[in-house]
This record gives structure tokens, C-alpha cells and sequence, in this order.
């Protein structure tokens, strides 16, 4: 029988699991949070701007099925892109409503 090296990926550490998961929650729920705000703002005006909530819906559409699929939760690497990919669009709606 022959010798083969196996190598062993180290586990991810529990804490890491947790913050990214946490981080993930936080950032789709944030921008639900925000779609939904902006879309009550929108249908509230005179004349709403049925573009912009169109826009606004699928965009809810895009987080919610993200959000509801539990796979996303069970890898580490697919947590680390979803972060990478909405992070930057909720610190872009944050900075844009700083006064």
C-alpha cells in the first residue's frame, strides 16, 4: 500500500462561525429593513415613482431569497461572499443618509 499525504483542513473556529453568520443576518435583514422603508416612502408620496419601487421590490426579492435559503448559512466561504457582495451596499445607504 502506498504512503499519500492527506491534508486536513483546520475546522473553522466556532467564533468565526458565529460572527460571520452574524454578519450575514445583519446585513440582508439592514437592507430589507431599508427597501421597505424607502418603498413606504415612495408609495406615500403624491406621485410615487413606480420605477424606483419596482427597483425597491426586486431588490427584496433578491435579499429574501438569499436570506431564506439555509445552505448560504452552512458554508463559511459562501457567508464571506455574500458579505462581500452586500456589505458595501449597506455602507453605501448608510453613508448616502449621514447629514
Amino acid at each position: 500500500m502506498k504512503n499519500v499525504k492527506i491534508k486536513i483542513e483546520p475546522s473553522e473556529n466556532p467564533l468565526d462561525w458565529y460572527t460571520l453568520t452574524e454578519t450575514t443576518n445583519t446585513i440582508l435583514n439592514e437592507l430589507l429593513a431599508y427597501a421597505g422603508r424607502e418603498e413606504f416612502k415612495e408609495i406615500k408620496k403624491e406621485v410615487p415613482d413606480q420605477c424606483r419601487i419596482k427597483k425597491l421590490r426586486t431588490f427584496t426579492r433578491e435579499i429574501q431569497v438569499i436570506n431564506r435559503e439555509p445552505d448560504n448559512f452552512k458554508s463559511a466561504p459562501r457567508m464571506r461572499e455574500i458579505i462581500d457582495k452586500y456589505a458595501p451596499v449597506l455602507r453605501a445607504i448608510y453613508n448616502e443618509n449621514d447629514p
